[in-house]
């Protein structure tokens, strides 16, 4: 493992210790994985979206389409302006953009996004080998206990 400078050596603890650090450690990765199965669920949602502009142009304008009131509620609708769209910026704001403008954003929002799940798989490899490391260590305490026995 690493060390930092408050860092303690791992082999100068008791297998309690170890224990410890072990649930730690596999609580810390539970924790990462489900961020990052969180941050892909959005992924997914902005491409999704980004696919869905993609597909309004000109010959799209007067076209019948289902418009969701909630997750399994849906009216018909048709598509009156190609030009502008409404894009849910966050924490319950809306702005009309242009599409290109909303196409624009939801780039750099995936560029986030893309950017965090990199950082977040960097973090859980990082610690499912400080994981490795603390089980070798543990493992061979446990040895060494059964054959002073």
């Amino acid at each position: 493992m690493e060390k930092s400078n408050n860092a303690i050596d791992i082999m100068t603890l008791s297998v309690e210790q170890l224990v410890e650090v072990k649930q730690a450690i596999e609580k810390e990765v539970r924790l990462l994985s489900n961020s990052f199965s969180q941050l892909k669920v959005v992924q997914n949602k902005y491409l999704d979206g980004k696919e869905n502009l993609e597909s309004i142009n000109e010959t799209a304008k007067d076209k019948e389409f289902l418009v969701p009131l909630t997750s399994s509620l849906y009216v018909p609708g048709k598509l009156a302006d190609t030009r502008r769209v409404i894009v849910d910026i966050g924490t319950g704001y809306y702005v009309e953009q242009t599409v290109s403008k909303a196409m624009d954003f939801i780039s750099r929002r995936v560029a986030v996004v893309e950017e965090n799940l990199t950082k977040i798989q960097q973090a859980i490899e990082s610690k499912r080998k400080n994981l490795e490391v603390v089980i070798q260590i543990l493992q061979g305490k446990l040895l060494d206990q059964q054959k002073k026995k």
